[in-house]
């Protein structure tokens, strides 16, 4: 995506090849795969307060499942809060061909067992880097660091997941951590510091979500996170 982004065919090795993962971006201009941007809506994108885009506007590549490039305007951006979520308004409304992701509601842990030391669920979490390679951690708890609350990921647990885990590094930030939820990519935040091989911090979504909607409506009337329905599940 750095010298072409209008040629950027997808890996049909890619063990995550079965999700819909057009809603990512493959390109910032002139960052490459560094700041991620992520489809929240049909006219914003989730990107990361700390990185340094460009003025706006700024082009935004994503492509589609046809190996299609379609590239957007970032006309407007806005931090939430205290917190390292930056929302990025496009100058219209993407292709139909192209994921809005789903988020997790901010009651998600109530329907996850908990971990008896922690009180926490631990469960698998999908991410991707500025290399756009879909990698996997384990989401381990939401931390509240007295200013604002992150998202603290490990390696999995899993010895088989293990082989997909990499260190988050510097150029990861913005770019999305999710997780699955019948069969489908919910998106839980973007990349916001490493870890080193422990993992890293994101930004939780789930923490601020009449937040992000309050940014989305002062944008554009009409456009909010939809949140992903986990009634048909058990509470625990």
């Amino acid at each position: 995506p750095y010298a072409n982004p209008y040629n950027w065919p997808r890996n049909n090795n890619c063990w995550a090849k079965s999700f819909d993962l057009t809603g990512i971006a493959g390109c910032t201009v002139p960052l490459g795969g560094v700041g991620g941007g992520t489809l929240i809506t049909k006219k914003h994108v989730l990107l990361a307060n700390h990185v340094p885009y460009s003025t706006t506007p700024f082009m935004i590549f994503f492509i589609n499942d046809k190996n299609v490039s379609l590239v957007y305007n970032v006309v407007k951006t806005k931090r939430v809060v205290n917190s390292d979520i930056l929302i990025g308004e496009l100058d219209k409304e993407v292709d139909a061909s192209l994921k809005v992701y789903k988020v997790l509601p901010s009651n998600f842990a109530k329907y996850f067992p908990k971990q008896a030391m922690s009180g926490e669920p631990r469960f698998p979490v999908a991410y991707s880097d500025q290399e756009k390679k879909m990698l996997m951690g384990d989401y381990l708890s939401t931390y509240d660091t007295g200013t604002e609350k992150v998202l603290v990921i490990n390696p999995p647990a899993d010895p088989n997941a293990l082989n997909y885990f990499e260190e988050v590094i510097g150029g990861d930030s913005g770019n999305p951590v999710c997780t699955f939820i019948n069969n489908e990519l919910i998106l839980m935040g973007g990349w916001y510091q490493t870890r080193g091989p422990n993992g890293g911090w994101a930004t939780p979504i789930h923490a601020y979500i009449s937040e992000i909607n309050a940014v989305i409506s002062s944008f554009s009337a009409g456009y909010k996170l939809t949140e992903v329905d986990l009634s048909m599940f058990k509470t625990v």
